[in-house]
């Protein structure tokens, strides 16, 4: 009914992290982890936020020979354009006129382990065309010198659905020689109570403050809600009720959507939508229920500030480029 491996803590000890699900969906993809742990090629992990494609990664990592070794997860979006290379390859002394010492890059870190790029599609074109001389030949140039630098990385990459053909064509079919897609919530449903109950186990063992179990009525609940951050979101909704005493009844509407801190309805749009339209006008819609507020309304959607600040910066990119076809 889980996938479970175990990960090292920052104080040198190791904890037992649970993937948790019983549906066809992630038995299937369970199976996958095994399969795949002790290979070296790429691995292309794509999903919606929130539905744990962080976690795949990890597992694929820590379950496999190379557990032992370093494995590092970078948010491509998260790291300016200016200095992604530098921190990917690393640079040698007097490259430019603040290096003052030779450092070194991600790859060198993972060298003999694994590393996961976050939101891949958030590199631009020149830095895919370099990462993907690194996967094909194994080989990277440190800034400020001609000499290759050969590694031993397995590279997993991760991306949003709606976001895949960001990716240059080139690069896709390198990584994509195994496709991983982590299902959203609504597509596996019969998972629900068990996450609810898993959920409801650790925060009650967190927070050292038990509650009463959920009634079947408020599972159903929760099993019909919408759930667009997906098990990220059920998290924080879990969390919520057993630290701030959250009305359970409020958590979920009578639509079957998931509402803000047992506040008003963050309410979806309907119509004949693209799912990237849809994500969209969501994450919109709660931005403006909530009167801007990023920080707020991220912890809503169930996704990290940075990536809510990705999102927005892509869709004004779009309409900047759509506004000036026009003119």
């Amino acid at each position: 009914m889980s996938y479970e491996f175990k990960r090292p803590t920052k104080n040198g000890e190791s904890e037992i992290v649970t993937i948790v699900g019983k549906s066809k969906q992630m038995w299937e993809i369970f199976d996958q982890i095994d399969r795949l742990k002790n290979f070296d090629f790429p691995v292309l992990i794509t999903g919606e936020t929130g539905t744990g494609k962080r976690l795949v990664t990890e597992a694929l990592h820590y379950s496999g020979k190379r557990s032992k070794k370093e494995y590092l997860s970078i948010d491509c979006g998260a790291i300016q354009e200016s200095v992604l290379a530098n921190e990917l390859f690393g640079h040698l002394k007097g490259a430019y006129t603040e290096a003052d010492r030779t450092t070194k890059g991600f790859f060198d870190v993972c060298n003999g382990g694994t590393l996961n790029l976050d939101e891949i599609t958030m590199l631009s074109p020149r830095v895919q065309s370099t990462f993907l001389t690194i996967v094909e030949q194994g080989y990277f140039n440190k800034i400020g010198g001609p000499k290759k630098v050969y590694v031993d990385v397995r590279v997993i990459a991760s991306t949003n659905n709606a976001d895949i053909t960001e990716l240059r064509q080139d690069l896709y079919q390198r990584l994509s020689t195994v496709v991983i897609r982590v299902p959203p919530l609504r597509e596996r449903r019969g998972d629900i109570p068990l996450l609810i109950q898993y959920y409801m186990d650790y925060f009650q063992k967190f927070y050292s403050k038990p509650v009463k179990p959920f009634s079947r009525k408020e599972i159903d609940r929760f099993v019909s809600a919408d759930w667009p951050g997906n098990v990220r979101e059920l998290e924080h909704a879990i969390e919520r009720i057993i630290c701030l005493d959250c009305p359970r009844e409020l958590t979920v509407n009578n639509n079957g959507n998931t509402t803000n801190n047992g506040g008003s309805a963050v309410y979806l749009v309907e119509g004949n939508l693209t799912l990237r339209e849809l994500e969209k006008e969501h994450v919109l819609r709660v931005l403006e229920q909530q009167g801007g507020n990023k920080t707020i309304s991220a912890k809503i959607l169930g996704i990290d500030l940075s990536t809510l600040h990705r999102r927005l910066n892509k869709w004004r990119k779009e309409e900047l480029l759509k506004e000036a076809q026009v003119s």
